[in-house]
């Protein structure tokens, strides 16, 4: 069942990608997306030490390493992001590319990394985490190795990353405070809708809008791992 649906998944977002329109975006535009994630890199110094500190005051560990994760996941792509739309220089925006498209595996893990060793079994959070950062690491090789080829594989990791929570639901139903899960799934729909937009980037400032939703995305997901610490 798994693996029909992994095929159905990848046939999906083949089909997507083959038949997205392309359009190198205007100068403006991408002043645009600079900014529109560089409030992105100020949202992260803002709230990364507010959790780290509670965290390392908390004298937990695996809490305070976790939500480094995340800390560090949010960081890297919204500063790679921010690089990568405002330089123009064509080997430095292909390089900063890659880096960009590496640091969303970091961000879905570091997501998930201190929501699942707070709220799953730590067997079944170890099995997930190890499974999850081998996927990271996985997808770091192919952007590594395979430039500019495999590029569908890199949306199907993205949403196995972001969809293998459904291997752990139940667990996670029995022990989520009902309103961190409001926050969990409240950022999952803004990625969710925000895909709209990055499909349709060829529309004037779509890619902008689509930036505000994984900006927002991002917020979200922040408050339910501030909630549950």
């Amino acid at each position: 069942m798994v693996l029909k649906s992994f095929c159905i998944l990848t046939i999906f977002t083949q089909h997507i990608i083959t038949t997205m329109k392309h359009r190198n975006q205007t100068r403006k535009e991408e002043l645009a997306n600079a900014i529109s994630h560089g409030l992105g890199v100020l949202f992260c110094i803002i709230a990364m030490p507010i959790v780290l500190a509670i965290t390392y005051d908390s004298n937990d560990l695996s809490t305070f390493y976790s939500v480094a994760a995340f800390a560090i996941g949010m960081f890297l792509v919204y500063s790679c992001s921010t690089f990568y739309h405002f330089v123009q220089k064509e080997k430095s925006k292909n390089l900063l590319k890659i880096a960009d498209h590496i640091s969303i595996y970091f961000l879905i893990a570091g997501t998930y990394t201190p929501l699942m060793i707070k709220y799953l079994p730590s067997e079944t959070a170890f099995i997930f985490l190890t499974t999850m950062w081998t996927v990271v690491f996985l997808g770091m090789f192919f952007k590594i190795f395979f430039i500019n080829r495999f590029e569908w594989l890199s949306v199907v990791l993205y949403l196995i990353m972001g969809w293998m929570i459904v291997f752990v639901i139940k667990p996670l139903i029995d022990t989520v405070p009902l309103e961190v899960f409001w926050w969990i799934l409240s950022g999952g729909l803004s990625y969710t809708i925000g895909v709209y937009f990055y499909v349709k980037s060829y529309k004037l400032y779509f890619h902008t809008i689509w930036h505000g939703f994984v900006l927002l995305g991002t917020i979200l997901h922040f408050i339910a791992i501030y909630k549950s610490l």
